[in-house]
């Protein structure tokens, strides 16, 4: 069901998205407030990602709450000026990262879990991320790759069980860890190169 009078304002509730031969749902260029919500809803097998997003503008919004990804190559592809907040969200079973975000775009994911990826969440091109209270475990690459001048915050979560690192910074980007758990990753808990920063602190790393 799509409700919302408003066409700035629009929510889609208790919807499946299902077998698409690319993006499942692809939303170009949102417009300057433009507000999004997807509360309940399956993106489940779908060749290319279960959303994608872009914007121009910081005031348009993306809310994801109590969603399901799960099948495909890429969960969320988020590009451009936008902010994209993912609450309660369960992602799976894709080939490649169940995440990205670049392009000076504004991630905040909570309470959320990502497992069997190719890769969580990787965070490039000046983007910032926030992520608390979440689990990336058990991911065939790394849990969270940041780069090109990302900033990124991670608090109350745990990284772990991933095949390659559970944090990799390249290329000046910076990362903020609180509170956290960084475990039995195949290579290192975290990896630094190029003029990378990590601020760690109240965090097991193993």
């Amino acid at each position: 069901n799509r409700k919302g009078a408003d066409p700035l304002e629009q929510e889609f509730e208790k919807c499946a998205f299902v077998g698409a031969k690319k993006s499942a749902v692809a939303m170009g260029l949102m417009k300057e407030n433009q507000k999004v919500v997807f509360n309940k809803c399956l993106f489940y097998g779908n060749s290319g990602s279960g959303l994608f997003v872009n914007g121009k503008k910081e005031s348009s919004r993306v809310i994801l709450d109590e969603c399901v990804f799960n099948y495909g190559e890429f969960g969320i592809e988020i590009a451009g000026k936008i902010s994209v907040s993912i609450n309660k969200t369960c992602f799976s079973n894709f080939t490649e990262q169940a995440i990205s975000v670049g392009d000076d775009s504004k991630l905040l994911m909570n309470e959320s879990r990502i497992f069997d990826c190719g890769a969580g969440v990787v965070i490039m091109n000046q983007a910032q991320a926030i992520v608390a209270d979440s689990k990336i475990i058990s991911n065939k690459e790394t849990g969270i790759m940041a780069s090109d001048k990302s900033d990124s915050n991670i608090y109350g979560s745990e990284i772990s069980k991933n095949k390659a690192y559970g944090i990799g910074l390249l290329d000046v980007a910076k990362i903020s860890v609180r509170e956290s758990f960084i475990e039995y990753n195949n290579a290192d808990g975290i990896q630094l190169c190029n003029n990378t920063k990590a601020d760690i602190s109240d965090t097991a790393i193993r």
